[in-house]
């Protein structure tokens, strides 16, 4: 974040690039703008900052075509800036192509370096045959994942069931229901706000207030600032601006509003994926804590809370979404959504076909073994295995399977990845603990047990300290410049230097035959050159 110096001598945080992971969020008071022509875009922010609004928006889409012009985005867009006001964008949807709409809309808000958009999908989509909401979400989501944005739509969601509300809120939007009680009673904004809690958590969604003449009348700067108090929405919006008055600034800049949170907002509010540089922020250590708090509960082993999104959270968030009855056990290549971290924060909100499935992995995982004597009753069963078919390939139908979730090949004819580290991380998986497919590069597990990260406690133990379960990475080529090149399980401890291990993808003790797990032997002058802890619970 860089941050600009404001007409009243304060400063105010510039959100750094579009999807930035630390930049903006929707929070706080906005007002977005239909006709840009129609306003002096300085006079404008100058207005908004001057009664304590957060941000503006500006008109830039009619479905695939143009609305306002380039140069007078850009225009609001300087604007708003020197005013310290985020700038946004809004688009009208009209769902004949959603995927070219969302292109679009991702090509404008790096264009113009937007903070976030507002994404405005009614009648047509409503109307429209197919899953266009999902069709759009996912288009704009593959290509600005986590860029602030929220759906601007009809106001009482229980009045329009054929629009795909809960697509949006999957997708990491927020809701922003136009409550133009000027139009109508029923569409105050208390009404709108209580109706839209049955897809999004109040936190995320903001009412956008009709400031014109309607259908039933012009409401006062009081009737407008009293529609918003007390919803407990992090923020609320306004339109028109060609109708607003200083008044209505005055009124409504001094109602609460959440205003710019970005680095302690806890809420789910986008979808979660390993990525570098790794996504940080309450939302992530929030999550983390809520996926410990689930593992602790079930006896298995907890993962590093630090606020960052890398695989070894991903990981353990797949797991526990699904034995809490969502999904799949392993993690996918795809996003956490924003639809199960709900659920993995507040397992309450979960649906009676979840909790029923639940119930029924809730039994399968009582009958499975965690922490180290698990890793070891998975090796001990498979020590003694020759598993290579063909001998000297690296494959074989257990190394297959065991290789798959870790990106091993899985053609025929293409040679296997030498599996050592494919046989621990396996065993550590049957026991609840969560480690990348990095694994499979013994420098970066070894890595990992030095940093405390991806399943490890922090730092290496030594050879006398070692103990079952402990995962030992050796050096047989001091000549190289790799730190190890091999990994394998500690069954024993020795003493004197001396470790019972259980390895996959060597000898038996003593050399010869053909490849396979193995009990052996070994000492530090063998090539032992490191020993890491796996974070078990106990």
């Amino acid at each position: 974040m860089t941050t600009i110096a404001r007409a009243d001598g304060a400063t105010a945080a510039r959100p750094r690039t579009p999807g930035s992971p630390d930049g903006f969020v929707l929070g706080g008071r906005g007002v977005w703008v239909w006709e840009a022509g129609a306003q002096d875009p300085g006079r404008l922010a100058a207005r908004l900052r001057r009664h304590g609004f957060h941000w503006l928006a500006v008109k830039a889409l009619d479905g695939t075509g143009r609305f306002n012009t380039d140069a007078q985005l850009r225009a609001y867009a300087a604007a708003a800036r020197r005013e310290g006001l985020a700038f946004g964008l809004w688009a009208y949807l009209v769902g004949n192509d959603p995927a070219a709409e969302a292109r679009l809309c991702a090509d404008l808000v790096e264009q113009h370096d937007a903070a976030f958009l507002l994404a405005d999908a009614e009648s047509e989509y409503e109307r429209a045959q197919g899953p266009v909401s999902r069709r759009f979400a996912r288009a704009f989501r593959a290509r600005l994942p986590h860029l602030p944005a929220a759906l601007s739509s009809f106001g009482r969601i229980d009045l329009h069931p054929g629009l795909d509300w809960r697509a949006w809120c999957d997708a990491g939007f927020d809701f922003h229901p136009q409550a133009y009680a000027c139009e109508s009673a029923a569409l105050s904004p208390r009404a709108c706000v209580e109706r839209a809690t049955a897809v999004w958590p109040r936190d995320r969604i903001r009412p956008t207030l009709g400031a014109y003449r309607g259908a039933a009348g012009r409401p006062s700067a009081a009737a407008l600032a009293d529609s918003v108090r007390g919803l407990g929405a992090t923020g609320f919006d306004v339109w028109r601006v060609g109708s607003l008055r200083d008044a209505d600034l005055a009124a409504l800049g001094a109602v609460p509003a959440g205003g710019r949170r970005a680095s302690v907002r806890r809420a789910p509010h986008r979808p979660l994926i390993p990525m570098t540089p790794m996504l940080k922020g309450g939302d992530v250590r929030a999550l983390q804590e809520a996926i410990n708090a689930r593992r602790r509960a079930r006896r298995l082993g907890v993962i590093a809370v630090d606020g960052e999104y890398g695989p070894e959270t991903h990981g353990a968030a797949f797991q526990i979404a699904w034995i809490l009855g969502l999904g799949s056990r392993r993690a996918s290549a795809g996003a956490f959504s924003v639809y199960k971290q709900v659920r993995v924060r507040d397992p309450e909100q979960r649906s009676a076909t979840q909790l029923a499935r639940a119930l029924e992995r809730k039994r399968q995982i009582a009958t499975e073994r965690h922490g180290p004597e698990a890793v070891l009753a998975f090796a001990r069963r498979h020590a003694g295995e020759r598993l290579e078919r063909p001998a000297g390939t690296n494959r074989g139908p257990l190394l297959d399977a065991w290789g798959k979730p870790f990106g091993s090949p899985q053609r025929p004819g293409v040679p296997g990845w030498q599996w050592c580290g494919i046989f621990v991380a396996t065993a550590l998986r049957e026991a609840g603990i969560v480690v990348g497919k990095e694994f499979m590069w013994t420098p970066t597990g070894m890595g990992w047990a030095r940093a405390g990260t991806s399943g490890f406690r922090r730092g290496l133990v030594s050879v006398a300290e070692a103990r079952p379960g402990d995962v030992v990475w050796f050096d047989f080529n001091r000549a190289d410049t790799i730190p190890c090149n091999h990994v394998g399980l500690v069954e024993r401890n020795l003493g004197g230097g001396a470790l019972q291990t259980i390895e996959g993808n060597t000898h038996p003790e003593g050399g010869g035959g053909d490849w396979g797990v193995y009990r052996r032997r070994r000492h530090v002058a063998d090539g032992i050159v490191a020993v890491g802890r796996p974070r078990y619970l106990a």
